[in-house]
């Protein structure tokens, strides 16, 4: 399911977006809060949605798995979410956090190949790659 992560500003302006791929609502919310928790020194908050339903937001309380907790395949998938906001936005870029995040997650990501040698998951599964919606308008911000 296709799922639209925005980081917003202390005035809960957008200020970056970026649609991902993820197997539920559960996952995009767990991914949403680990990238949000990535570069919080530079956004105030964070909304997910799903088509027109907005999922979740910076003030729920939803439960926070730091990414050592995650699959390795969720790592990626963080990695990649967190690596395309950053080329696509200037703002994200200027987070040192998640620069300092990203480095980490990297080499975490790169040390936990699975014992067989195969890259993936862990279990067995390819790499998952993204592929924005056919047919949808790309996010476009006032900057």
């Amino acid at each position: 399911m296709y799922y639209r992560l925005y980081l917003l500003d202390h005035s809960r302006k957008i200020h970056a977006g970026e649609s991902f791929l993820a197997d539920d609502d559960t996952s995009a919310a767990g991914l949403a809060v680990a990238v949000f928790s990535s570069c919080s020194d530079e956004f105030a908050g964070y909304e997910l949605w799903k088509g027109p339903v907005r999922l979740a937001h910076d003030r729920m309380q939803l439960k926070f798995a730091h990414w050592h907790a995650m699959n390795q395949m969720q790592q990626r998938d963080v990695l990649e979410l967190e690596d395309r906001l950053q080329r696509g936005f200037e703002c994200v870029r200027k987070s040192q956090r998640l620069l300092e995040a990203m480095a980490e997650l990297r080499t975490a990501t790169r040390s936990g190949t699975p014992e067989d040698g195969r890259s993936g998951s862990g279990d067995g599964r390819p790499p998952r790659r993204y592929e924005r919606p056919r047919g949808r308008t790309p996010i476009t911000l006032a900057r």
